[in-house]
């Protein structure tokens, strides 16, 4: 089965992407959420973990997972900004200008397990240092589908932040 789901993946990775986050340097994380909710679709949520390397966890709960988020600051006072949901993280982060392979989270965070997700490698372009921080799109791209798939998260949370 990992290898239909890998084979599928690379098929649909081909497409143009469903999604939008907003700056053309996500158009990879973009096009790797939508794909990742397709092939769950097809092959079901744990099946397309363990194809990329997750075989065991426990999906956190949401006010689990805002406990181990980074603290976030107000940038007028200092203080510390109370997080109440996942939405709001997103948003908070977006308005500080925090870019998305920032404010990300990632999936071994959300589902609470010791393996490490199986990456590929997707084409990046653009000045070098543009390159370096797209590589990260895929883990980016699948971390924000997972979230979708468990906290019903919509892809807006994901669009409008600075590159």
């Amino acid at each position: 089965m990992k290898n239909e789901i890998i084979r599928e993946f690379g098929l649909l990775l081909q497409k143009d992407p469903q999604y939008d986050f907003g700056s053309c340097q996500y158009d990879t994380a973009a096009l790797t959420y939508g794909v990742v909710l397709e092939v769950v679709k097809k092959f079901g949520f744990e099946e397309v973990l363990k194809a990329f390397g997750i075989e065991t966890f426990t999906k956190r709960t949401e006010k689990e997972l805002l406990s181990i988020l980074p603290t976030i600051n107000d940038i007028d006072t200092d203080e510390e900004i109370a997080i109440k949901s996942i939405r709001k993280y997103f948003e908070i982060t977006r308005a500080q200008a925090w870019d998305l392979w920032s404010a990300y989270i990632p999936v071994e965070d959300v589902l609470d397990t010791e393996d490490e997700l199986t990456t590929l490698d997707l084409p990046t372009f653009g000045p070098i240092l543009n390159q370096y921080a797209q590589s990260d799109n895929f883990q980016v791209g699948f971390g924000c589908a997972v979230l979708t798939l468990i906290y019903d998260i919509e892809v807006d949370n994901f669009a409008g932040f600075d590159t």
